[in-house]
């Protein structure tokens, strides 16, 4: 009996142990980046992470700014500028962007001074534009902020399922011309990815400069 007693008490506490470290792993994928990555701490856009949900559309895929919408109601679209934007996925369900909020404003300040338009922008929250809004300004952000109208079209799976927050830089019509997926619990480590992004947003605006 007594060795009955203790193979069930095993069980539980295996069962406990697996459960607690599946839980873990899946808070870890939706709020900051999968184990694998978090490791390299930067660096983003490895060829063996290229066809991982969690990074996103490829390069070169266009966004449809249409469907994102402010809290008046206007069109990313129709306010877009010439030139490249920075839109920014984040969700007020998801704490990771709060938590790397040091990291969304050392971007925003670097790359809007060189000259790059810079949006918050969401595809999976179900909450209305206003408090969309208001979650916005939490972040300490006086960035605009879209919403996806998800009553008039379902986003993309790979838009949709991109690790949140990421940075993603674009042209004027929407097409990913560089993207930098996720964040990390370290304060040092979103430090480096955020130089990483605003090294390779001002590389990229010098190529075009020089291409014209």
């Amino acid at each position: 009996m007594e060795s009955q007693q203790g193979s069930r008490f095993v069980k539980y506490v295996v069962v406990t142990v697996l459960v607690a470290t599946a839980a873990s792993y899946i808070y870890a994928r939706r709020n900051f980046l999968p184990a694998p990555y978090a490791h390299r701490g930067s660096e983003f856009n490895h060829p063996e992470d290229a066809n991982q949900s969690w990074a996103g559309p490829p390069v070169g895929e266009r966004i449809d700014l249409t469907r994102l919408k402010n809290a008046q109601g206007m069109l990313l679209s129709a306010a877009i500028a010439d030139g490249f934007s920075m839109i920014v996925l984040v969700d007020p369900g998801c704490g990771a962007a709060q938590a790397a909020s040091d990291q969304l404003k050392s971007v925003r300040e670097a790359v809007t001074k060189a000259g790059v338009h810079y949006y918050l922008v969401s595809v999976t929250s179900s909450v209305s534009s206003a408090e969309f809004d208001e979650y916005a300004h939490s972040l300490a952000s006086d960035a605009p902020a879209y919403l996806w109208s998800q009553n008039e079209a379902t986003p993309s799976q790979q838009l949709y399922g991109m690790v949140l927050p990421s940075h993603i830089l674009i042209d004027r019509r929407g097409s990913i011309v560089h993207k930098w997926p996720g964040t990390d619990v370290s304060a040092d480590v979103r430090e480096r990815m955020a130089k990483e992004i605003i090294a390779d947003t001002i590389a990229e605006l010098s190529r075009t400069r020089e291409s014209f």
